[in-house]
């Protein structure tokens, strides 16, 4: 993978994730689906050689959740996003680390770079998890898209 092709700046064209979070508590399980699809989307990022990128913009998330067979839709805007941190390539996995407090574009610490053009770039990234929390196990399922263009 060439590098050099990531830096300078890209345009946030696609951005979307979907997944289902559950709560287990003794005998009992709560679960909620959901998925979100960006539009409105003027948003971009910035690689730097140094390792670096910052991330400016805004872009509007329509999330979609179920929750016991109800299912509604709500628009969440975010009208000026702007952040910064470092990042590293390790083969086809791009790991970042957002500056504490600022509101990102690339919002996972690891993601695999799926295609990768002069013009085009596509992210994805997947988290699996269980943690406890006092007497309950919460387990975190998600997928992320974002599609990068120039």
């Amino acid at each position: 993978m060439d590098k050099d092709i990531i830096l300078g700046e890209w345009n946030l064209t696609e951005f979307s994730y979907s997944g289902i979070n559950s709560v287990k508590d003794g005998d009992e399980t709560a679960s909620v689906s959901y998925s979100a699809e960006a539009k409105d989307l003027n948003a971009q990022v910035v690689f730097q050689d140094a390792g670096k990128y910052t991330t400016a913009g805004s872009y509007t998330l329509t999330l979609t959740t179920t929750v016991d067979g109800e299912t509604s839709a709500q628009d969440f805007p975010y009208p000026d996003i702007t952040g910064s941190g470092t990042y590293r390539i390790e083969g086809n996995k791009m790991i970042t680390t957002p500056n504490a407090g600022d509101e990102l574009i690339i919002q996972a610490s690891e993601g695999i770079i799926e295609e990768l053009t002069p013009n085009r770039m596509v992210l994805v990234i997947e988290e699996r998890s269980v943690t406890k929390i006092d007497e309950m196990e919460v387990e975190i399922n998600f997928d992320m898209i974002q599609v990068l263009t120039r």
